[in-house]
């Protein structure tokens, strides 16, 4: 018999203290965002008159997409509650694999905007005719393979014995999945840091963009390796609300680094 205590709770956790703490820490992730996107929202009139370049672009959407994962990732835990219904469970899985996984994505293709600042400063290469760029762009659609497999093999239930909401999915399509994003930041994070080991770059703005871009790569191998410590813990089989909760943070973290090197501009 279903136990009554799943019927008050809509969100079953291991112990009452960290539902106030997951509730202040999506306030405070909206909060910020909302914060930042007010910021960097280009105007009606720069829209119109095709003033706002791709990277601004990408930088709003950005933001606006991590707003929707930490809004809907709040309704879904303290409103609807993933333990009420497999359905859910499920739209929580799934807000997850088409909201934050596609954030994670603009990231990089905004560092990698950043590193064809660097490399072709004071040139007039074009990106159609930078080798550098094409195989980091080649890179990033390689990651969407990731993305596609994810969708195939992802399942949520809810846990018989104390139902909770638990997502699986294939551990090596994980375990890959983190390589992936490890491999990456470390590139990213050796094409910024190899103009300035050798001198190459004079200019003050383009050295700052490059300390800054290298601070967010490391932020964002944090979070992977946060992820790697809840894959290892959990065998591909992850808690719903520490997953969202988890996710929620690493978004936040990442569009504040990313708001941080907007700060140079060109």
């Amino acid at each position: 018999m279903e136990p009554q205590y799943v019927r008050e709770l809509s969100t079953v956790y291991p112990h009452p203290v960290w539902r106030p703490v997951t509730a202040l820490l999506y306030i405070a992730s909206l909060v910020i965002l909302s914060s930042m996107i007010t910021r960097r929202m280009p105007t009606w009139r720069e829209w119109r008159e095709k003033r706002v370049t791709l990277v601004k672009a990408a930088v709003v959407l950005l933001l606006v997409v991590s707003l929707l994962f930490v809004g809907t990732a709040m309704l879904l835990v303290h409103g609807v509650g993933l333990s009420s219904s497999i359905e859910a469970c499920t739209a929580a899985g799934w807000t997850s694999i088409l909201l934050y996984e596609p954030s994670k994505g603009i990231i990089v293709f905004f560092l990698i905007e950043r590193v064809h600042i660097i490399t072709a400063h004071g040139t007039a290469m074009r990106r159609r005719d930078s080798k550098m760029y094409i195989f980091n762009i080649t890179l990033l659609a390689a990651c969407v393979s990731t993305l596609i497999l994810a969708c195939v093999y992802f399942r949520a239930e809810i846990r018989e014995s104390d139902y909770t909401c638990v997502y699986h999915n294939n551990p090596k399509i994980l375990a890959w999945g983190i390589a992936q994003d490890l491999g990456v930041n470390l590139w990213l994070t050796c094409l910024f840091a190899y103009p300035l080991y050798r001198g190459q770059s004079r200019s003050r703005k383009v050295k700052a963009l490059a300390i800054k871009s290298i601070v967010v790569c490391f932020m964002m191998m944090l979070f992977v390796f946060a992820n790697l410590m809840v894959f290892l813990l959990s065998n591909g089989r992850e808690v719903g609300w520490v997953l969202l909760a988890a996710f929620s943070l690493d978004i936040m973290a990442n569009a504040i680094g990313l708001f941080i090197v907007c700060q140079v501009s060109f």
